[in-house]
């Protein structure tokens, strides 16, 4: 018998030393996107087809937006072009849009439009806003948001994440304006978005089985020793799983995240029938 504990006890030192890292961190990742539903080789042909993302930005102001409000943005979508693996930066403001003047069409931003003609600015922001091609797209019925939406090249081995950088600016930004509100999204956004709630839902389960198996095992035997083997076999068991992911680099995604509570109800029954069987005999 005492061959057993130490092989159970060897083998759970083995998964912790698995499992956590030198500096307290898991070894175990979380993977959040789409990609682990795709074949592999469909999966490597959508990777060489892509080579960018897209980061939208929605800004909105509680009022209507002046002159200050469009140099500012613009100034934004400038910065942002300018940092490294950003494709293109495009808002309402710094668009080029045709605008019929008399007997001509008239070209060009509504930043330029500012810069030549200050004294009609409120005009050329509302003729801006009223464009077809802005209006509902790019801004808001309403005239109160715009987006700006960032085209950022995928990441390559070696490089900073271009994305991350264009976020922080934009989140920089809105923090240092009390004007401004905004809002983010994007695939890369959404992935985490995903991922922090697959830690929500299996922390959920677990504190929900940390109280719920313990009252089914007193409700069904009576010794303390039925309720606490039991226990530590679901723990135990749990503790393998997470290890032998993490050593065979497998991540918690949307399908694996169903294997923690799989092993628990696999465990807790086969627990539970072994229990009865020694009761009976």
């Amino acid at each position: 018998m005492w061959r057993a504990w130490l092989t159970v006890l060897g083998l759970t030192i083995l998964a912790l030393v698995a499992l956590i890292e030198p500096d307290g961190s898991l070894r175990l990742r979380i993977d959040a996107s789409s990609e682990v539903l795709i074949d592999e080789p469909e999966l490597d042909e959508a990777r060489k087809r892509r080579i960018s993302n897209e980061l939208i930005a929605m800004v909105s102001v509680p009022d209507a937006w002046t002159g200050a409000d469009v140099r500012a943005i613009a100034s934004l979508a400038t910065r942002l072009q300018r940092l490294p693996g950003v494709i293109k930066a495009e808002t309402p403001f710094t668009t080029r849009i045709p605008i019929i003047d008399g007997n001509q069409i008239d070209v060009a931003t509504l930043v330029d439009r500012l810069n030549q003609q200050p004294e009609k600015s409120r005009e050329w922001i509302d003729l801006t806003f009223n464009e077809y091609l802005m209006r509902g797209h790019m801004a808001n019925l309403e005239a109160q948001a715009i987006v700006l939406r960032v085209t950022v090249r995928e990441k390559r081995e070696g490089q900073v994440e271009p994305e991350q950088e264009a976020r922080t600016m934009i989140s920089e930004f809105l923090d240092g304006q009390s004007r401004y509100t905004g809002i983010m999204s994007g695939a890369h956004l959404v992935e985490e978005a995903i991922g922090e709630q697959i830690l929500r839902d299996l922390g959920l389960v677990l504190m929900l089985s940390a109280i719920i198996i313990p009252l089914v095992l007193f409700a069904s035997f009576s010794g303390y020793l039925a309720i606490l083997l039991p226990i530590l076999s679901i723990s135990a068991a749990l503790l393998w799983t997470f290890a032998a992911m993490a050593v065979l680099n497998i991540p918690i995604t949307l399908v694996t995240a169903v294997v923690p509570p799989l092993v628990i109800a696999l465990t807790l029954a086969y627990s539970m029938h072994a229990l009865l069987s020694l009761i009976h005999i």
